[in-house]
């Protein structure tokens, strides 16, 4: 079960991170924002939505520790978003 969740993530933060086409200096207040509503909207009920805000927010603080701009966080390769998602569980 823990796999599904792992996997469903990573899928998400792919299609978010390819939503930010703009080079920006740091991760802007909407990169931020609209990582954290897709990737808490794409818990689609499988933990609770405080536990999915937890994690999104844990995913992020670690990209964002990780990578300086949103541009730069889709140089991650799966693997990288797998390992980066299960230290947060």
């Amino acid at each position: 079960m823990k796999i599904v969740k792992v996997k469903g993530f990573v899928l998400l933060l792919f299609i978010i991170l390819g939503i930010s086409c703009q080079e920006t200096k740091g991760w802007s207040e909407d990169d931020k924002n609209g990582f954290l509503k897709g990737c808490i909207g794409a818990n689609n009920g499988k933990v609770s939505e405080e536990k999915a805000n937890e994690l999104c927010s844990c995913i992020l603080d670690k990209m964002m520790e990780n990578y300086p701009t949103m541009i730069e966080s889709q140089k991650m390769g799966v693997e990288d978003i797998k390992e980066l998602a299960e230290t947060c569980q």
